[in-house]
């Protein structure tokens, strides 16, 4: 069934469209806030309360754009919310779950395995470089890159000026390159 239509339903109350959407995405969610929070515990915890807020706002979606889309924008708002929370824990990255993850998210992957090895090497590297960057710029990065979002697009979902968006983002690849540049040599 349609993610629409799965939204639709869930609005409405039925309880098993409610659940697809949630298997649909469970890890799917998981995977952006731990991108943002850098932090297994966390990002388990940012997931919970996007299914939480789920429930109280499946009725506020009106099918403009993907419900992707708008369930990716609920977790980073989520995630930006709770790291600016005094109380969380800092976060202690380890950079093979972070591949991990990435290559779990990856549906196509290069039929070469030496295209496969360097790709993974690379989507390792930025992954890790992305502890450097603060939570807006992983925020914001994530959506465009993974998301496919251009900055006009991310500056409506994250009530940004559209120029703090582009100016963030160039930020953000400047401080991977560098990043990547520094473990590479190495």
């Amino acid at each position: 069934m349609e993610d629409n239509r799965l939204a639709a339903a869930a609005a409405g109350g039925d309880d098993e469209a409610f659940t697809r959407l949630v298997e649909r995405y469970r890890s799917y969610i998981y995977t952006i806030a731990f991108k943002m929070t850098l932090h297994e515990d966390d990002a388990l915890d940012v997931t919970q309360n996007v299914f939480m807020r789920l429930v109280e706002k499946i009725g506020s979606f009106r099918g403009r754009g993907t419900f992707r889309a708008w369930l990716a924008t609920i977790t980073v708002r989520e995630a930006s919310g709770f790291l600016r929370r005094p109380s969380r824990r800092e976060a202690s990255t380890n950079p093979q779950v972070l591949a991990c993850l990435s290559d779990k998210d990856q549906e196509n992957k290069p039929p070469d395995q030496r295209e496969a090895l360097d790709a993974s090497q690379r989507r390792q590297l930025v992954e890790a470089a992305m502890v450097r960057l603060s939570p807006q710029q992983r925020a914001i990065f994530a959506l465009r890159f993974k998301e496919d979002m251009g900055p006009k697009e991310i500056a409506e979902r994250l009530g940004l000026p559209a120029g703090q968006v582009r100016s963030q983002l160039h930020w953000a690849i400047a401080k991977i390159r560098q990043a990547i540049a520094g473990k590479s040599v190495g």
